[in-house]
């Protein structure tokens, strides 16, 4: 096979050179087109099939060979004699040939160009390729490439836009809303808020649950905030809210939307929606609190107890500590907004436990323990507290808890005070 093979070549180049003799340059340059091809595709001689088309090329100038030699020249590196070749036949077109025919030779050239570094002439070529080639994932791939290298923003989001449409009406619709998201961080990138807005909305159109609706709803949210519209960001994160499988995450979601509508109406909502979710996030639990403690003192108070049966540190949404002496605090003024006196006192109980030097807390819970005539527990609030005091305080507090003390048989305590009065000289 081999030596017939070889022998057919000899007999093709032999053909060539006694037609160039006779002057039949177009039969001596096709005899040498198919001695390349016999050499490249029989005997695997690539560089020299290459020399034998360069040969025919220049004894007959025929679109077919320019074509050979321009792709067996891309093929082995050669991408200055591809140019070459493929310029010379688009310089020939006549504009007679198909759109396609000059969309792939276009595509061609513009592999060449890239390959020599030439990034202009390449975006050139690609991209009056490819709206006749817009399916084509290779010709858009390197012309989106190109674009970034030349830092072309606008460009590359349109390219992204169109190819996306053309996805859609393909049966790719999650390609297609992966690019309109590309496309509107581009726009966005290059000051073209509307521009990116119209292309997430896309995304959200073509695949409004598929893989890229989170994203484009997150960046939805962001250009909302950029044009000063939280009520419309916060309503793009409930969305994405809704589209996680997991409750913790969307918990998150929805308080992220409640911070963007502080102080409004809407914001309760949004946190309701968390907890719903989350019971256990804290965040929301306490800014829920925090809201209720006016209106309905009730409910607060049930937050703020959930809050202190916590063992861990309870943070706020701007990543603060919150004291747990402060919510002890804050539970005891919602215990007595709602009339629920013997919480009001235990939850300054704790707050005294949790800052034993916080007197302002021990002075107010003295004075509800004498409201409501607990004796026993106004001693224990006084003796600790009458020794810390100074002026006409200390000396009315010592006094009423020398009586008490007397009163209830409680005599050391007595004894104390007692003897604190007359080293002062009563």
């Amino acid at each position: 096979m081999w030596r017939w093979v070889s022998g057919l070549a000899w007999a093709l180049e032999n053909r060539a050179r006694v037609a160039e003799a006779q002057g039949d340059r177009r039969l001596a340059a096709g005899s040498l087109r198919e001695l390349a091809q016999i050499y490249d595709l029989r005997l695997g001689r690539s560089a020299e099939a290459l020399a034998v088309l360069e040969r025919s090329v220049d004894l007959f100038h025929d679109e077919a060979t320019q074509n050979d030699l321009a792709t067996l020249a891309l093929r082995v590196d050669r991408p200055s004699l591809a140019r070459r070749a493929l310029e010379s036949i688009l310089a020939r077109s006549t504009g007679t040939e198909s759109a396609e025919k000059t969309a792939e030779l276009r595509a061609r050239l513009g592999r060449a160009c890239e390959l020599l570094g030439d990034t202009a002439a390449a975006i050139d070529h690609y991209a009056a390729a490819f709206p006749l080639r817009r399916l084509d994932d290779d010709l858009a791939v390197r012309l989106e490439a190109l674009y970034r290298h030349a830092q072309q923003h606008r460009e590359l989001g349109a390219l992204w836009a169109v190819r996306a449409q053309v996805l859609v009406h393909a049966g790719r619709p999650e390609d297609a809303a992966a690019l309109h998201v590309k496309a509107a961080g581009m726009l966005r990138q290059s000051g073209d808020g509307p521009g990116a807005m119209t292309q997430l909305s896309a995304a959200l159109e073509v695949s409004p649950r598929g893989a890229m609706a989170a994203d484009a709803l997150t960046a939805l949210a962001t250009l909302a905030v950029d044009r000063c519209e939280p009520k419309v960001a916060a309503e793009n994160l409930a969305r994405r809210a809704q589209l996680e499988t997991e409750k913790i995450q969307s918990a998150k979601w929805y308080f992220k939307a409640a911070e963007l509508v502080r102080g409004s109406e809407d914001e309760l909502s949004y946190v309701n929606l968390a907890l719903s979710c989350d019971a256990d996030l804290t965040t929301a639990r306490l800014r829920r609190a925090a809201l209720l403690e006016t209106s309905k003192p009730e409910l607060a108070l049930e937050d703020f107890e959930s809050l202190l049966k916590l063992q861990a540190s309870i943070m706020d949404a701007d990543g603060h500590v919150v004291a747990k002496n402060d919510l002890a605090k804050r539970a005891a003024r919602a215990a007595a907004s709602s009339n629920q006196i013997e919480a009001e006192k235990h939850w300054l109980a704790v707050a005294i436990d949790l800052a034993p030097d916080d007197m302002d807390v021990q002075l107010h819970l003295a004075d509800l323990y004498r409201q409501t005539k607990d004796q026993s527990r106004l001693v224990g609030v006084l003796e600790k507290l009458w020794p810390r005091l100074t002026g006409d305080a200390r000396v009315t507090a010592r006094r009423e808890c020398a009586l008490l003390s007397l009163q209830l048989g409680r005599h050391s305590e007595a004894i104390d005070a007692l003897r604190s009065i007359l080293s002062d000289g009563y």
